[in-house]
C-alpha cells in the first residue's frame, strides 16, 4: 500500500488504471488509428521496456521531437515510469536551438519523426550524452525504428531494478516564451496533475451552467455530454437543467470532479460514468505545454483524445470536419493563431457543429473580437479562456457564452486555497482589489519547482514571501474591486515612449477589430526623441493592400479609440508576423524586422531609405 500511494499520482498509474477500468474505451483517435486504453497501456509498457533495455536510468532525460500522434503520448508516459524525465522538443527548431536544448537537457534518448532526422544527426556530434535516436517511421541513418524496436518489446509491466517511477518524478516542459533561448520547466507529476485538475475544474465544470442558459441546442448538448438518464423526458430534463443552473450545486460538483475525476487515483465508479463525456479534440501540438493542459485531465478522466491527421501545418477545415464527423464536445485551441484560420473556415463553408459544447483556449490571448465572432457563429458553445503559463497556473479564467458575450474582458480568480493566485507589486506586497495598482501575476501552491540547469533564473522567478513560494512571471495585471483581474500585458513587451508606458495588449485588441487586420504585433522601436516609437507590424487581410491609404485608415481608426500617445507612429505590413504553433510571437525578431523595414538603427536614426514595399512609416517625428 505504501508503494501504491507513492506511485498512484503519476501518468503511468493513470494509464494503467484506465486499462483496468475501461479497457475497451477509445483512448486516442488519430487519422485512421483507433486505440483503446488497453492498447495504450500495452504500448506504454513496450516503450518503457525499450528504454530499460537501452540503458535509460533514473535521472536521465528523454526527448520527444514528434508531431501529434499516439507515440508522443506513449513515450511521454513511459519515460517517468522508469524514473527518467521526458521533455518536449519543438520540431520547428533550427540547428542552434536544437543543439542548445539537447545539450541543456543532457538528452540520452530522442524519439523523432523522419523529417527531422537529418537536422538531429547534424547536431548529434556536439551532444555527447545522446546515445539513442528512435525514428517513428523509416530511418535514413540506420537508427532504430519504433515499429521494429519499441513495438516488438514486451507489453508486460516494466520492472525497473530501482522500482517504478514515483509521484515526485519530473516532467520537463521546454518553453521558448517570447524572449531568449528555451528553458526547461521542472514539474513533479503529482504537482502538474493537481494544478491542472484545479484549473480545469474551476474553469470548465463550474461554468457548465452557461450551457444550460445557451441558445438551443446548447442545453440538450449539455445533457447529452453528461449522458444523464431520462434526459429526453420533459420533467427530468427540466430538473437537470435547474440543478445545473444552481451555483451552489455546481460548486459542489466542481469539487467532486476535481478531487475524484481529474486528480488521481480517482473514483472508479465515477470514471466509468464520466469518462465518456470527455471527447476532446486537441488542435495544438504536443510539443507545447498548452496541449498537455488539455490532455492531462482527459487522460485522468479516462476520456478520449482526438488528434488531427498528421500534417506539418494546421488545417482548419480538417479541424471542423473532425468535430462534425465524430460529434466532438470539447475542442482545444491556442489563442488568435488558431482562431483566425478557424473563423475563416467557418466563413467559407458550413459544418454541422451543433455537437460542440466547449472551446478551450490557453497559454496566449484569445482576443475579444475573436470571442465575439465565435459566439456569433457557434452560439451553442461556451468559450473557456484560461490564463496559464508553462511554469504555473491556478483557477484564473474568463468563461463566456453567447448571452454574456461583449461584457468587459476580465479574468476571474476562483482560488480554492490549494492553488492561490495573487497579484504582487514591485515592492513584493499583494495588490489590494480596487486600488488601481499594477503588479505581476503570481501562482502559489504545488507548482513547478524551477528551471532545469538555470539556478539564476529559478531564483528570480520562484520567490518566497512569508514562508510560501510564489511563481512570479511577467504578466502585468490590475485587480478590480470585485476581485477579477484585468490583464494589461507582458512586462517584457512594455513600450516606454516619451515617459509614457504603453502596453501592446490593449492596442492589439483594438486594432484586431479592424477588417483590414488579420494578425498583428505591436512593438517599440528606437526613436531619437521619444526613446521608443510605437510600431504596428501587421499581417493584412487578403483584400487589403499595404499602402499609405491603409495606414491612414488604421491611424484614423486608432485615434478614435485610444489616446494620441498610444497611436502607432509606424505601420509595417508583412506577409506573416511569425507566430509559433503555440501562438507565441518572437518579439525580438519582429522588432528587428520592423527596424530593418523602417531603415533605423539602435539609436532610432535613419540608416538609409527603407525598401518601397517594406512597410509604411507614419508620423515619424
Amino acid at each position: 500500500m505504501v508503494r501504491d500511494r507513492m506511485t498512484e499520482k503519476t501518468l503511468y498509474s493513470v494509464v494503467e488504471r484506465n486499462a483496468r477500468v475501461v479497457p475497451d474505451r477509445l483512448a486516442v483517435h488519430w487519422g485512421q488509428e483507433r486505440i483503446t486504453w488497453r492498447e495504450v497501456h500495452e504500448n506504454v509498457n513496450r516503450a518503457a521496456n525499450f528504454m530499460l533495455s537501452s540503458g535509460v536510468m533514473p535521472g536521465h532525460n528523454v526527448g520527444v521531437m514528434l508531431r501529434n500522434g499516439n507515440q508522443f503520448i506513449e513515450a511521454f508516459v513511459a519515460a517517468p515510469a522508469v524514473g527518467a524525465r521526458p521533455f518536449n522538443i519543438n520540431y520547428r527548431y533550427k540547428e542552434e536551438e536544437l543543439r542548445y536544448v539537447l545539450d541543456n537537457a543532457g538528452a540520452v534518448m530522442v524519439f523523432i519523426n523522419p523529417e527531422y532526422e537529418d537536422l538531429l544527426e547534424g547536431v548529434r556530434p556536439s551532444v555527447p550524452t545522446l546515445r539513442h535516436v528512435v525514428v517513428v517511421g523509416r530511418s535514413r541513418h540506420g537508427n532504430p525504428e519504433w515499429s521494429e524496436s519499441v513495438a516488438t518489446c514486451s507489453a508486460a509491466r516494466p520492472e525497473p531494478p530501482w522500482g517504478p517511477g514515483t509521484n515526485d518524478g519530473e516532467i520537463l516542459f521546454y518553453t521558448g516564451g517570447t524572449t531568449g533561448m528555451p528553458k526547461g520547466v521542472r514539474w513533479p507529476q503529482e504537482n502538474v496533475l493537481a494544478m491542472i485538475a484545479n484549473s480545469v475544474s474551476n474553469a470548465l465544470v463550474k461554468n457548465l451552467r452557461l450551457l444550460a442558459d445557451a441558445p438551443p441546442p446548447g442545453p440538450r448538448n449539455l445533457l447529452d455530454m453528461l449522458d444523464l438518464p431520462l434526459r429526453g423526458f420533459g420533467p427530468a430534463r427540466n430538473l437537470y437543467l435547474s440543478a445545473l443552473k444552481s451555483r451552489r450545486l455546481m460548486d459542489r460538483a466542481t469539487d467532486l470532479v476535481e478531487t475524484s475525476v481529474f486528480t488521481p487515483p480517482g473514483r472508479t465508479s465515477l470514471l466509468r460514468f464520466t469518462g465518456s463525456a470527455f471527447r476532446l479534440l486537441i488542435g495544438s501540438p504536443f510539443m507545447h505545454g498548452a496541449a498537455w493542459i488539455a490532455a492531462m485531465p482527459c487522460i485522468a478522466a479516462a476520456g478520449t483524445i482526438y488528434l488531427l491527421p498528421d500534417s506539418q501545418v494546421f488545417d482548419a477545415d480538417a479541424f471542423w470536419r473532425l468535430v462534425a464527423d465524430e460529434r466532438i464536445r470539447i475542442a482545444e485551441i491556442v489563442g488568435d493563431a488558431f482562431a483566425v484560420p478557424l473563423l475563416a473556415a467557418l466563413d467559407e463553408r458550413e459544418y454541422d457543429l451543433d455537437c460542440l459544447a466547449v472551446i478551450g483556449s490557453g497559454a496566449v490571448k484569445l482576443s475579444p473580437v475573436m470571442k465575439t465572432r465565435f459566439h456569433e457563429l457557434l452560439p451553442n458553445a461556451i468559450i473557456v479562456d484560461s490564463l496559464l503559463a508553462t511554469e504555473g497556473g491556478g483557477a484564473v479564467s474568463e468563461v463566456s457564452g453567447a448571452r454574456t458575450a461583449g461584457r468587459p474582458h476580465r479574468f476571474k480568480i476562483d482560488s480554492t486555497g490549494r492553488f492561490p493566485v495573487m497579484v504582487i507589486d514591485p515592492e513584493g506586497d499583494f495588490v489590494r482589489p480596487g486600488s488601481g495598482a499594477t503588479g505581476r501575476l503570481a501562482y502559489g501552491g504545488r507548482q513547478s519547482i524551477g528551471y532545469w540547469n538555470d539556478p539564476e533564473k529559478t531564483a528570480e522567478t520562484y520567490v518566497e514571501i512569508d514562508g510560501e513560494t510564489w511563481v512570479i512571471l511577467g504578466d502585468l495585471c490590475r485587480v478590480e474591486a470585485d476581485g477579477s483581474i484585468e490583464f494589461i500585458g507582458r512586462e517584457q513587451t512594455c513600450i516606454n515612449s516619451g515617459g509614457e508606458k504603453i502596453f501592446p495588449y490593449e492596442l492589439e485588441d483594438m486594432l484586431l477589430a479592424h477588417p483590414a487586420v488579420r494578425d498583428l504585433v505591436v512593438v517599440g522601436v528606437p526613436h531619437p526623441r521619444w526613446g521608443e516609437a510605437v510600431t504596428a507590424v501587421i499581417e493584412l487581410d487578403g483584400t487589403w493592400e499595404g499602402s499609405d491609404e491603409t495606414a491612414s485608415a488604421l491611424r484614423s481608426y486608432a485615434r478614435e479609440r485610444i489616446s494620441d500617445f498610444k497611436v502607432p507612429k509606424n505601420w509595417v505590413f508583412v506577409e506573416s508576423v511569425g507566430r509559433s504553433a503555440s501562438g507565441k510571437v518572437p518579439y525580438g525578431t519582429v522588432r528587428g524586422v520592423a527596424m530593418e523595414r523602417l531603415g533605423i538603427g539602435a539609436t532610432g536614426k535613419p540608416l538609409g531609405m527603407a525598401p518601397a514595399d517594406a512597410g509604411v512609416p507614419a508620423d515619424r517625428r
